[in-house]
């Protein structure tokens, strides 16, 4: 980082070839990166949201979204904003101990495995009290649940 800074640093100083010599630096720092984001969507939705979230899913990008919604309202949203659409299977994670969450992602996975469906036809959808079994460190199916993720193009929890 700090070699890509000092090249920097003299790209943004220049007096000649400015532009090409930054965006030179931009591609240098830009390459093998995870785009990570967040938005928080309150009550209505805003103009926009379903429009950006079909863009998002059509160019391939997975769309996870965490609310505190119950479960049914959530998905209503998921349709409304077209993170989920009507020909889309909906995977419902509803467990109530750990041995019963690792069960029903075991369970997912295998039929997702041996499906013909596309991942950009199928959702995910985690309640609460299954994502907490899941993220302990001690149940040990996080990697279960991500494999399961990883078939999916959207994540409701």
């Amino acid at each position: 980082y700090n070699d890509w800074l000092d090249d920097h640093n003299h790209a943004v100083n220049a007096l000649e070839k400015r532009d090409k010599l930054l965006m030179d630096s931009y591609n240098r720092i830009e390459n093998k990166m995870k785009l990570v984001g967040a938005t928080g969507i309150e009550d209505r939705l805003q103009e926009g949201v379903p429009d950006a979230i079909a863009r998002l899913r059509e160019a391939g990008i997975v769309v996870w979204v965490l609310t505190g919604d119950k479960q049914e309202t959530a998905i209503n949203i998921a349709y409304s904003c077209r993170l989920f659409s009507p020909d889309m299977e909906v995977i419902k994670l509803n467990a109530r101990s750990r041995d019963a969450a690792e069960s029903s992602i075991s369970l997912y996975l295998d039929q997702c495995k041996n499906s013909t469906l596309a991942r950009e036809k199928r959702a995910l959808v985690v309640d609460g009290k299954t994502l907490i079994y899941i993220l302990d460190k001690r149940a040990n199916i996080r990697h279960l649940f991500l494999n399961l993720t990883k078939m999916c193009s959207a994540v409701l929890a």
